[in-house]
């Protein structure tokens, strides 16, 4: 299947197909996947009960960017497993991908983002991540956090996958 679309994976897949626990998970649903085109697009809720928020910045919560960036990061790992998945089996099948992933380390090995506008509580935090260059197990990704159509940050992360 090269293209899967509305909504493919929900937040029970995301916590079975990352290897992030609560509240280190950054991504709440995947709203599209088109490994034809190597994109992804996920969403992220921030609540007000986010536990980065208690304290950055008290009276003036504001979601951290770095955490924004983690988001991207975390988005991006789910398009490249799938891509390494779709070398060899059906993203469709996802007791299968599941495995793939089980056995994939991805590492992070650069990233250049830059934070464009605050991130409050109430925000929906759109995350896209689309392959822009890939050389063997190395994929980077041209990433965008949008919140209300506008760039909150916007920039590259590179990933490397160990299979």
């Amino acid at each position: 299947m090269s293209h899967i679309q509305d909504n493919p994976f929900g937040a029970r897949q995301i916590l079975q197909l990352l290897p992030h626990a609560y509240p280190f998970v950054f991504v709440d649903q995947v709203r599209s996947l088109d490994l034809e085109n190597k994109t992804i697009v996920c969403e992220k809720l921030v609540s007000i009960s986010e536990p980065s928020l208690q304290g950055h910045f008290p009276g003036d919560p504001v979601f951290p960017g770095v955490l924004i960036v983690e988001a991207m990061a975390q988005a991006s790992g789910i398009l490249a497993g799938c891509l390494v998945h779709s070398m060899h089996g059906d993203v469709g099948d996802f007791a299968s991908l599941l495995t793939t992933f089980q056995k994939a380390k991805l590492y992070l090995v650069e990233s250049n983002v830059r934070n464009h506008r605050k991130v409050v509580p109430g925000s929906v935090l759109l995350l896209k991540a689309k392959v822009s260059r890939q050389k063997d197990n190395i994929y980077r990704f041209e990433v965008e956090a949008q919140v209300e159509f506008e760039t909150a940050a916007r920039g590259f992360i590179m990933l490397a996958a160990e299979v």
